[in-house]
This record gives C-alpha cells, sequence and structure tokens, in this order.
C-alpha cells in the first residue's frame, strides 16, 4: 500500500506470483558461461519444475551453436580467431506460466591470445625456456610462480629460469594476467623438473 492508501498492482502481482508459483522457478548452474578461444562445447545444467524453453533471438549463429535437452543445454562455439572478445546472450523462460521469472546466461569468448607453451620439462641439463605470445600489443603480469624459478622479459615474451634440482622431482604453475584491447585474461604454463641424480656431481670415470 503506497502513502495514499493504494495497492500497488505490480506488487500484488508478485505476491500472488510468489503465492502461486514461489517453488516453480528457472534455475541454470552459471549465469556467465567463459569460453576459451579455443573451438569447443559446454553444458549448461537446467533445473526446473515447470517446462521451461530458450530464446535465441540474441544468439549470435556465426559462431554460436545452441541445443536443448531435457535438462540441459549445450553450448557449442567456433575458435575466435580475432585479438578482441565476443559475446551474446540465451534466454531461459516458461512458455506456459508468464509470471515465472526468466533467466539469461551470457556466453563470453575470450580474445585468441595463447601461449607458445602450455607445459615445460625442465632436466639437470636444461633449465631455461621462453615463452612466447602469438600476438603484440599486449601488457601481463606474473601473479604467481614457483619459488624456485625466476621470470625476465624478453622481446615477445619471458624466459623462464629453473633453479637445480637436487634429488627431488617437482612440479609447479606460472600464472599469467594478460590485457589487451581493455580486456583481462588468464593463461599459465605447468612446469615440471626432474631430480639431478647425485652420480650426476661426480661423473665415473
Amino acid at each position: 500500500i503506497n502513502k495514499d492508501g493504494y495497492v500497488n498492482s505490480a506488487d500484488v502481482k508478485a505476491l500472488v506470483c510468489l503465492i502461486m508459483y514461489g517453488d516453480y522457478k528457472i534455475l541454470i548452474d552459471k549465469t556467465t558461461l567463459q569460453c576459451l578461444p579455443e573451438e569447443g562445447s559446454y553444458t549448461i545444467i537446467v533445473s526446473s519444475k515447470v517446462k521451461w524453453d530458450i530464446d535465441k533471438s540474441k544468439i549470435d549463429e556465426s559462431w554460436c551453436e545452441v541445443s536443448k535437452s531435457t535438462s540441459s543445454v549445450t553450448i557449442k562455439v567456433k575458435e575466435n580467431t580475432a585479438v578482441s572478445g565476443r559475446q551474446c546472450k540465451l534466454k531461459f523462460y516458461s512458455p506456459d506460466i508468464k509470471e515465472i521469472e526468466s533467466e539469461t546466461l551470457t556466453i563470453k569468448q575470450e580474445p585468441n591470445v595463447k601461449l607458445s607453451k602450455k607445459d615445460i620439462m625442465f632436466t639437470p641439463s636444461y633449465r631455461s625456456e621462453t615463452i612466447y605470445f602469438n600476438v603484440t600489443g599486449i601488457s601481463y603480469n606474473i601473479t604467481s610462480c614457483p619459488e624456485w624459478c625466476q621470470i625476465s622479459n624478453t622481446s615477445g615474451g619471458f624466459i623462464v629460469y629453473a633453479e637445480e634440482s637436487l634429488c627431488l622431482e617437482r612440479d609447479g604453475l606460472i600464472s599469467v594476467k594478460i590485457s589487451i584491447n581493455g580486456e583481462k585474461i588468464d593463461r599459465s604454463v605447468k612446469i615440471k623438473q626432474e631430480p639431478l641424480c647425485p652420480d650426476d656431481h661426480h661423473p665415473h670415470m
């Protein structure tokens, strides 16, 4: 009831909807789907006690394909070859009960920014590796790195140096935050190092 003593019709409608359909919601397991630049397939799980459908009017079918099953939706994206990201939206709604609130999924695909390697294996005699970016015009920060590694900048990328490991095999992850065209994306490199055996210090004659 407002200050003039009148009942707001929108509030009444919302209350009636809550009483009648309070349990009848359309739930999706995420509202934002972040896709890698590579071609790929993703699944969205849908939970609802009522019949639901999808509205693909805001889907860009030039790169995004959507298919519906009983309790899920499959999103297939083509490779993004551009250095800028792209996005579109998918709406979930009840075709029978208009009062049930719809849900919207935002589908985002990252720009085509890649590292030259995703995995590095260091050996006792091989303890440095240069990682290059596939595009120019970016800035980056190393957000995490194992304490037994050091990073230095080089043209078009960065160099990873590993300290000598004596008797233990070890592994880790280098995380990179990249900025390009106002967008921020995350990339990582898995690293592993073989141990240096004691006999390697004093080779037999």
